[in-house]
């Protein structure tokens, strides 16, 4: 008998799961989905909405509200509301505790359904791995894994599992082709990005009200980008690990997905084990990275202006603060000398000098801790991968002579984590693009592709590096391309990011209704 609740289905997938998309909402959903501003957290939670709310954050609320109705009630504007037609599950299931903790803590999560990537265990079921091979030389978990158990216990329902790239090996999100391809709710022509694609894909087609994913490059990020949804990396090390498969354990990081910023705050206050009753934080300062936009596409300088009259709308010009990250960077990270001239950097040193350095150390740690995750699994099963998985797997075997500046590499992250600490603190956040421009299309050519990972990768390893939690934030669209920003601070900083979204959130949707001017400050 299971100790936290069995599967109530363990084969054919309920294709009735579709929440969010218009119709009729669970009862706990309908409180602030709806949307009555953050009044739905006094249902969900029991606390007074004038207890949690700070008035100026009302105001702003009601500013937004138009949008935010817009956005919460609208379908999936190309209809790719079924796991069928999307491809977002390998499997679905119906689980839930029989009688969760009410009487020890607010049922916060009450009727809000969500999925979870395949590396998540789940009692009597094999954890896959996106992987055929894995599956088959593996056995089913024993139990839960721990992120799981806790957002049952707050009276979530978790529905079923996503597909993802295969060992979490790529950030592409279409190579996995045993599931079939993934499609992109919010651009069907456009990559969904990888590794965690189909959690950004469930939540995207409305298929749950929240994700979860492992966040190690940029795994949840980048897909949430690519989908317009919100994407929230934890800080490393915040929420527990245990019944996740890793991929490199010293940037696996677990991540959410969700549309709405009050759900994406709620289970991040679960998963962080935050207190439900604390004021909302408001960050003192916001740098924003001129040096990252300055040659930017026009997606991602249009997004930038859209999140600047959010922050001026919300908090005023006082706060901005403008900063050239890639000098900061390498007047504070002495070590990166080191890596200026070898012949293993991993990559092309295209851009700043620092970023790349700081991205080829990430790439170089990656890689050893995978191949001592699963050199043995892949030397005895010689599994048959997936054409763009297996090309990854040989170059990490080929970069074995490099290990000698592993250790090289460590003190790197360790100069970047202090660097971002020592910048970030105060209630600090720095904005950043969230990809390198419009995400490529499926059916561009692979040069294409590569260049935007490549172009990507420098700006993921930032938060990788550094540890500290990072969330991207949809902004809108052109021609059909979803746009998006991104907001990063330091470790432990998580409860500050998730509530500078909140507040942020109602006015960039109010701006997605409007024509305004440029921001420049």
């Amino acid at each position: 008998m299971s100790r936290f609740g069995k599967p109530t289905s363990k084969s054919a997938p309920d294709k009735s799961l579709k929440v969010n998309d218009g119709g009729s909402l669970p009862g706990g959903l309908s409180s602030f989905t709806r949307f009555q501003g953050l009044a739905g957290f006094a249902n969900l939670t029991g606390i007074p909405v004038g207890d949690m709310i700070p008035k100026n954050l009302l105001l702003v609320m009601g500013l937004g509200i138009g949008g935010i109705m817009i956005l919460i009630s609208r379908k999936a504007k190309h209809g790719c509301l079924l796991s069928r037609d999307c491809k977002a599950f390998s499997q679905q299931f119906s689980l839930s505790l029989p009688n969760p903790k009410s009487n020890e803590q607010p049922r916060a999560l009450k009727n809000l359904k969500f999925a979870v990537k395949d590396t998540f265990d789940v009692e009597c079921y094999i954890t896959g791995f996106g992987c055929p091979e894995w599956t088959r030389t593996h056995d089913a978990a024993t139990r839960h894994a721990i992120p799981i158990v806790v957002l049952m216990q707050a009276d979530a329902t978790c529905i079923g599992k996503t597909v993802m790239d295969e060992m979490g090996f790529s950030m592409d999100g279409q190579v996995n082709q045993n599931y079939g391809r993934l499609v992109n709710p919010a651009a069907p022509d456009y990559i969904v990005g990888g590794s965690s694609g189909g959690s950004a894909v469930a939540v995207a087609a409305g298929l749950c009200d929240f994700s979860l994913g492992m966040d190690t490059l940029g795994d949840v990020r980048l897909p949430a980008a690519c989908c317009g949804v919100l994407g929230f990396r934890a800080t490393h090390g915040s929420v527990s690990t245990v019944g996740v498969l890793p991929v490199a354990q010293s940037f696996d990081t677990v991540g959410w997905f969700a549309k709405d910023p009050s759900v994406l705050r709620q289970v991040g206050l679960v998963l962080l084990q935050f207190p439900l009753r604390e004021d909302l934080r408001a960050p003192r300062r916001i740098y924003i990275a001129d040096d990252l936009f300055k040659n930017s596409a026009f997606l991602t300088e249009h997004s930038l202006d859209v999140l600047l009259r959010a922050i001026v709308k919300v908090f005023g010009r006082q706060v901005l603060h403008h900063i050239n990250l890639g000098e900061m960077l390498t007047d504070k990270l002495p070590t990166i000398k080191a890596f200026s001239n070898v012949e293993e950097r991993l990559g092309d040193a295209g851009g700043s000098e620092a970023y790349s350095v700081i991205r080829d150390c990430m790439l170089m740690l990656y890689r050893d801790e995978f191949l001592k995750n699963h050199h043995d699994w892949l030397d005895k099963t010689k599994p048959r991968l997936g054409k763009g998985i297996s090309g990854k797997v040989r170059a990490s075997y080929e970069l074995t002579s490099s290990t000698h500046l592993v250790p090289t590499a460590k003190r790197v992250r360790e100069e970047v984590r202090a660097a971002f600490a020592d910048l970030l603190k105060h209630e600090t956040v720095i904005v950043l693009p969230s990809i390198a421009g419009a995400p490529p299309r499926i059916k561009a050519e692979h040069g294409a592709h590569e260049k935007f990972f490549q172009d990507t990768s420098m700006l993921m390893c930032l938060s990788s590096m550094s540890g500290g939690p990072q969330v991207t934030v949809p902004t809108g669209e052109v021609d059909g391309c979803p746009m998006s920003v991104s907001i990063l601070t330091k470790a432990n900083g998580d409860r500050l990011l998730l509530e500078t979204v909140l507040y942020l959130y109602p006015a960039i949707e109010l701006d997605k209704q409007t024509d305004l001017k440029t921001v420049r400050i």
